[in-house]
């Protein structure tokens, strides 16, 4: 027979991922929340896999839909997996007409929705831009190069 649970979700800040797991995900986190179970006395219980999957629906505010901006189709729900120590991607869509994220999951975790880093990592615009400036630059004195030659 199996005894009655409480179920606790509580949001976390993205700004404590660091604290709450080994790190946070890659990426930029725009919520977090933390989902545990406990028996009627208030006690963790240790196991939190369960037997058929879940539905877990997220909500999303204003700032956190101007956060995530036009990355609408790049988000992404992860969890941190206690037993690897890494997080983990879970199957998720965006429904911006009840203003939420929905993910299926077949335990109890920490969650995240998250902006994922690029491919390759950082900011493209970090490396790209000078190296245009350096291409345009070297295009520009090739240019005038060719245009000093021409006259001669």
């Amino acid at each position: 027979m199996r005894e009655p649970v409480q179920i606790q979700a509580r949001q976390v800040s993205p700004d404590d991922l660091t604290t709450a797991a080994s790190a946070a995900p890659a990426g930029k986190v725009v919520k977090a929340t933390d989902i545990d179970v406990f028996d009627l006395g208030g006690r963790p219980l240790g196991s939190t896999k369960l037997g058929a999957p879940i539905t877990i629906e997220i909500q999303l505010t204003n700032e956190d839909i101007r956060a995530i901006g036009d990355n609408l189709t790049n988000l992404e729900v992860m969890y941190f997996s206690e037993v690897s120590g890494i997080w983990e991607k879970v199957s998720s869509t965006v429904d911006l007409n009840r203003r939420e994220v929905v993910a299926t999951a077949d335990h109890f975790s920490l969650f995240a929705v998250v902006i994922p880093q690029p491919a390759g990592g950082g900011n493209t615009w970090l490396w790209l831009g000078p190296v245009l400036g350096v291409l345009t630059l070297a295009a520009a004195t090739a240019l005038l190069i060719r245009r000093r030659a021409q006259r001669v």
